[in-house]
């Protein structure tokens, strides 16, 4: 990360849209190696999928909680305010639309009853899988159809879990660290 003095608003975004695929790759390998068989059965897909839509808001909250305490600090140029927060997970938001938007138009264009027809749509779909990972549970992949609730959960989620962390970041509160220091550690000395 950059020296707080020097960190700008361009940079922010940058580093958020960074962390969202950072965030996305932690729950794709968890998805892929542990959990694969779950995704299969509807009860289980939907709730592997609702953990990982947790664990995923968890990260962008920690990240945005990070970059946020360095607006707070009175030596640094930015000035805290909220929006900027909300931004960031709008910004993430966006790209996931942006996705959504390409992956329907990739069905449109491409799909066939048998699924996909070429190497290029495969990709594409492919691609949609991997940026939206958290997600995927709550997205039916059939014929490219997804459904309000998984477009609403890619908008809701980063704009909710950034705008709270940087809340949380400027005001100096971080509730992974109040959680983590209400945790018991037993001593081995006994």
């Amino acid at each position: 990360m950059r020296d707080s003095v020097k960190i700008t608003r361009k940079y922010q975004f940058g580093y958020m849209i960074a962390r969202h695929f950072i965030s996305v790759l932690i729950c794709l390998v968890f998805e892929a190696v542990a959990f694969y068989a779950f995704l299969t059965g509807s009860p289980g897909k939907y709730i592997v999928s609702g953990i990982f839509t947790i664990v995923y808001g968890l990260l962008m909250y920690s990240s945005s909680v990070k970059l946020s305490e360095f607006d707070a600090r009175p030596y640094t140029p930015l000035k805290p305010d909220l929006k900027y927060g909300i931004l960031w997970g709008a910004a993430v938001s966006g790209i996931l639309l942006v996705c959504v938007v390409i992956y329907k138009i990739n069905w449109i264009a491409f799909g066939t009853d048998n699924g996909l027809s070429t190497l290029f749509s495969v990709t594409v779909n492919f691609i949609f899988y991997i940026v939206t990972a958290p997600f995927y549970g709550f997205i039916v992949n059939d014929s490219g159809n997804i459904p309000i609730y998984g477009i609403a959960l890619m908008v809701v989620v980063p704009i909710a879990a950034c705008g709270v962390g940087y809340l949380a970041g400027i005001n100096r509160f971080d509730l992974l660290q109040k959680l983590d220091d209400m945790t018991f550690e037993k001593n081995d000395e006994e």
